[in-house]
Parts: C-alpha cells; structure tokens; sequence
C-alpha cells in the first residue's frame, strides 16, 4: 500500500478476537473531494478488501464451515462498523478470489459484482501447463523460441520507460506515473516478490516486457509492453511461456489478472487459464453520488 498509494492517504480497518489478537484486516484507499469521503481500489492494485485471521478459530485441526463462517462474520461486522465511522459517500473494493462469502457486506447494505480473472492453477510441471495451450500457441512457440531470448533485469526505470513509450506509441496519454511504476517494481523485488522479464530478439533488441510480482501463492501478470516497432505476434505468447517456466519453481499459479474484456479474457483461455470469480463489492450513499461516479465527476 505504501508503494501505490504514495502522496494519499491509506489506512487499515482492524477487527479484534476476543482475547485482543487482531482477528483481521481491510487496507483501504481513502479519497477526497471537498468534503466528500470515498474508498476506491489503488492503482495496480487488483485486490484489496478483507483478510481473516483463521488461525484464532478455537480448537484444533480444521475449523468446521460452521466456525469458519462465523468468524467471518464476527470480523466482517467489526470491519464494515469501522469502515461506517469513516461516512463515505461511496465504496468500492475487489475482494480477493480466496473470499467467497460476502453475505456480512449484503447485510449492510452493500452490492456485488462478480468479475473474473484467469488463472492456470498449478504451474510446477511447464510441460503439462504447455499440453494444455491450445495447438495454435504451441506450434507458434516451437516455431519461434528459437529467434529469442529471455533475461530477468531488475531495471526498474529502464522497465517504467519501455512501458510508457509503449502506450504513447498506441496513442495512449494518461499515463501511469514513471515515479509509481518505478517504486511498484522496486518495492516488489526488494522483497523477493516481484520480476522483470524481458524479451530480446535474435539482434537483442527488447521486444517485449512484463512486471509480474509474486508470492507463494501466485504471480500476476500485471503490466506489461511490446515494441510495436519490431511487433511480431509471437512475441507476447514466448513471453509468458518463458514467464512460466522461471515462476513454476517459485509459486503455485499464474494470474493474467482478469479479463472481462471478451477478447482478452479469449486470449487467457488460449493458455489454458480458467475463470476465476471474485468480488466487486460497491455501496452508495445515495442516487446522486450514484450518478457522480457513473459519470467520472467523483
């Protein structure tokens, strides 16, 4: 949070077990408009919402669903108490696909989307992850592998520069802050839990790169860029191939971080990545603020 909400003001909903222990956690953006309070998703930041504690559940062993999900909703009636002491105008945070029950949320008022993200959930063995691309995308990559070659940097200004001129190059004027994108990906890597991979052709210029940071659990796909100059429709694929194969000793699952875009979302599927449904959940302080953030003018 302090590598994306740099220069805003961030903070974190606590909820308490009874023996004081801190039972769990919401990190929330906290945006201003005059007087008006609201809570948005930072930027690069795919998930935020709620974290549980499991491992205060009284007993031993695996808690039952029973005790499972009423501590969800002991904490999540702390959280939402909290987050209601703050009298946003409006709210509007992804959850997590590791938080499947947002029945707590409902009660107070809040409404949910559904959205998914792809994932191809174990990637420890490549070669079954690459049975499982459809033909076209493996005949590409046996085809063109060789023409490549892939190195890992940890040039974090080199990358934040490749990315914007790739997006200028396509007509694309907001954008990111060459400051966050530098800070995102040197914060990661510091914490071992991040890379840069970058694509080089035969001559070894850079066609393609991509930020992905990482943990035990999974790598995201986050941002990534292509040299439209030397642009060959293999590039991206032998990029997340190799991206593959570097993570799969490293994490569990690959994200591609979403999409809802059909053609994106098409592309994803490609690689063998299934949908994976996590929550968008929004709540509104009344009609008119409604209409502002529909329109962009919160």
């Amino acid at each position: 949070m302090d590598a994306v909400c740099q220069g805003k003001q961030w903070d974190v909903a606590l909820a308490y077990g009874k023996d004081g222990r801190i039972a769990g956690a919401l990190p929330y953006l906290l945006g201003r408009k005059g007087v008006l309070r609201y809570i948005l998703q930072p930027q690069l930041t795919q998930y935020n919402g709620p974290w549980y504690n499991y491992g205060l559940i009284a007993g031993k062993g695996e808690p039952s669903v029973f005790d499972r999900l009423q501590f969800e909703q002991e904490v999540a009636e702390q959280l939402v108490a909290s987050l209601k002491q703050l009298r946003l105008v409006f709210y509007s945070q992804c959850f997590s696909p590791s938080v499947t029950n947002w029945q707590p949320f409902y009660e107070h008022g809040y409404s949910q989307t559904t959205r998914y993200t792809y994932r191809i959930e174990d990637i420890s063995d490549p070669q079954r992850v690459f049975a499982d691309f459809i033909p076209k995308r493996q005949r590409k990559i046996l085809k063109w592998q060789s023409s490549v070659s892939v190195d890992v940097t940890d040039d974090a200004d080199w990358f934040a520069s490749y990315h914007s001129k790739y997006w200028q190059s396509k007509g694309q004027n907001e954008l990111l802050p060459h400051s966050l994108m530098v800070r995102l990906c040197q914060t990661a890597m510091a914490r071992n839990a991040g890379v840069i991979f970058r694509l080089r052709s035969e001559d070894g210029h850079p066609v393609a790169a991509a930020f992905m940071p990482y943990d035990s659990h999974a790598a995201y796909l986050l941002q990534s860029a292509y040299s439209l100059e030397h642009y060959h429709n293999a590039h991206v694929i032998l990029l997340i191939w190799n991206a593959i194969q570097w993570l799969s000793s490293r994490t569990r699952s690959f994200d591609f971080e979403g999409s809802m875009i059909p053609g994106v979302a098409y592309f994803n599927r490609t690689f063998g990545a299934v949908p994976i449904p996590y929550f968008q959940i929004t709540k509104y302080s009344n009609g008119l603020v409604r209409r502002m953030v529909e329109c962009r003018s919160l």
